[in-house]
């Protein structure tokens, strides 16, 4: 999503995760200043504290401000991230220890440590049962402190893939001093965490404005404000490219893309997704017969519904569901 001048790697050198998720997406580098980039974007962040409330398309947006204590890559390996190194210290997936940076700091200038962790996967999870963190670490009954550098996660049952969940939704670190010092709602009002870039302005269902954050762990970004617009619509989010009034837009429909990335300076990029689509039938009325289920199921085309939607990008896939699974 580009024009020259605007590279993929500016991005990523630059520190900022544009994990940009979406059918489709589209860029213009019309900015007279390099170091700002305004997106088109299709909804507000849900929860400026987004271990209650997180979803995959504002991730982007929340990678920017919190950092994860791990990072997956796209052939989902792990790499280190706040934490250096993590192994269990037991047979069965129950305790796990994580070695911790020492060199990061929250946007006020405070120390990230062990004790952040535990707050965060402990003291904060416990004190919100309905949070999303909750219900991917509900299983935890404590976590150690033995050193400002080291967290001992303790879990009432095995949890092998604990590690893998640390680089995933919600898990994102929340400053336990802050975080204590102006509660929940004012959390949310001034949001702060050890990402990239720090929360400037924010206007809800308008506007959300990202500078910089200098003194971050992996180096200031290159990229030095970042302006999210908050548009729904996708055709005008389209528009707005076409106008250069943004930079960037995501999830546009696919023959949007194709259209822009056809004009001079718009470059257009589909990128896969996880999302899967289920058609299910009722188990009611006549869809109890089986094999009206099944002559249902043949009358599907997916490929040419994944043609007509799509262009043909989205995957058909067929997987067996057994008794009490959807399908």
């Amino acid at each position: 999503m580009k024009k020259a001048g605007l590279r993929r790697r500016d991005f990523v050198a630059g520190v900022l995760p544009f994990a940009l998720s979406g059918l489709g997406a589209i860029g213009a580098a019309r900015s007279a200043d390099a170091r700002a980039v305004t997106v088109a974007f299709p909804m507000d962040i849900t929860d400026w504290i987004p271990t209650l409330r997180n979803v995959p398309t504002t991730l982007s947006i929340v990678k920017c401000v919190f950092d994860q204590p791990l990072e997956m890559a796209r052939d989902l390996t792990l790499s280190p991230a706040l934490v250096t190194q993590w192994k269990w210290l037991d047979s069965t997936g129950q305790v796990l220890q994580l070695d911790l940076r020492n060199d990061v700091t929250f946007h006020d200038g405070s120390k990230f440590t062990s004790d952040d962790i535990r707050f965060t996967f402990h003291t904060h999870m416990k004190a919100n049962p309905l949070a999303l963190l909750t219900g991917t670490w509900h299983g935890v009954t404590e976590v150690e402190t033995p050193s400002p550098t080291r967290a001992i996660i303790h879990l009432d049952k095995p949890m092998v893939i604990a590690p893998s969940e640390l680089a995933d939704i919600p898990s994102v670190v929340l400053p336990r001093a802050y975080y204590e010092k102006v509660g929940e709602q004012g959390f949310r009002k001034a949001p702060i965490g050890s990402g990239p870039y720090r929360l400037v302005s924010y206007e809800r269902n308008s506007r959300i404005v990202l500078e910089a954050y200098e003194k971050h762990w992996r180096g200031p970004a290159r990229i030095k404000r970042l302006t999210f617009q908050i548009m729904p619509d996708g055709v005008a989010r389209a528009a707005a490219v076409q106008a250069g009034q943004a930079d960037i837009a995501i999830n546009l429909p696919v023959r949007e893309v194709y259209r822009l990335g056809a004009l001079p300076g718009l470059e257009g990029h589909l990128d896969n997704t996880t999302g899967i689509v289920l058609l299910q039938m009722v188990n009611k009325g006549i869809l109890k017969d089986r094999n009206v289920r099944l002559a249902a199921h043949h009358a599907l085309d997916k490929v040419a519904i994944s043609r007509a939607l799509s262009g043909g990008h989205m995957t058909p896939i067929w997987m067996p569901a057994g008794p009490g699974m959807p399908g």
